[in-house]
């Protein structure tokens, strides 16, 4: 399923860029940025040295060439940002389609002294995920049988007035687990062993959890990689046409 994530956020990256060049005037926009940037150039050196004139005149200019671009600044943006709104539907929507993960996912609530027992669950890592009046608190993680987990494995819970817990994380197959809850009444939500997730063994990021997550990931991912080619595509390009004129 991973591997589909990926190659949707792929596919996404490369058709929306594609299309994006073929209706959004990027040189409109470029050029308008430059203006820009030697607007606010301009303006910063002239209230640093206190010209009064060199103020009017960007005043000036500012009529004359920056206003009368923004009605279609403002239509390229909109463009852009239909386009990217369509595109990200429609590949939001082929994720949750063949992410058939959630399908035999149990939610229950647990009160104060109450408990909930898990059996005959199979060989892998399971994913316990506690919510507090909706608000996600975090994760139980636990693992059945003898594979090892790539991922942290978390057997409680405590947060203020929370405090849920599993008697150890690693349990053997056919042995019952057991969630408890100690404090508060809480919302929480079994994958029941199927549910999808990245590991990455980051500091502040050990794993991505979810198929929209996991999406954006990649998404964000394939589109420095993708800038980061096209880059060096036009520079290869530039210096092909110098090379030719010489």
């Amino acid at each position: 399923m991973i591997e589909y994530i990926f190659l949707i956020s792929l596919i996404y990256v490369v058709v929306s860029r594609v299309i994006m060049r073929r209706f959004v005037n990027y040189n409109y926009l470029n050029e308008y940025r430059e203006k820009m940037k030697e607007v606010n150039k301009r303006f910063a050196e002239a209230t640093k040295k206190g010209d009064q004139k060199e103020l009017e005149r960007i005043h000036e200019f500012q009529k004359k060439e920056i206003i009368p671009m923004m009605p279609k600044i403002l239509k390229e943006q909109f463009k852009s940002i239909f386009i990217i709104i369509v595109l990200f539907s429609v590949a939001i929507y082929v994720v949750n389609i063949m992410d058939t993960t959630k399908a035999d996912d149990i939610s229950f609530n647990l009160s104060k002294g109450e408990s909930y027992s898990f059996s005959d669950l199979r060989e892998g890592v399971y994913f316990l995920e506690v919510f507090d009046n909706g608000n996600r608190i975090g994760y139980l993680i636990f693992s059945v049988g003898s594979k090892d987990s790539t991922i942290g494995l978390v057997k409680e819970i405590k947060k203020d007035e929370i405090y849920v817990t599993l008697e150890k994380e690693k349990f053997e197959i056919g042995e019952e687990v057991v969630v408890q809850n100690k404090g508060k009444e809480v919302n929480i939500l079994f994958d029941n062993g199927n549910s999808i997730f990245l590991y990455l063994g980051l500091p502040f990021l050990e794993f991505i959890k979810d198929s929209y997550f996991i999406f954006i990931f990649f998404v964000f991912i394939n589109g420095l990689v993708y800038s980061f080619i096209e880059k060096k595509v036009k520079e290869f390009k530039k210096k092909s046409d110098r090379e030719n004129k010489n």
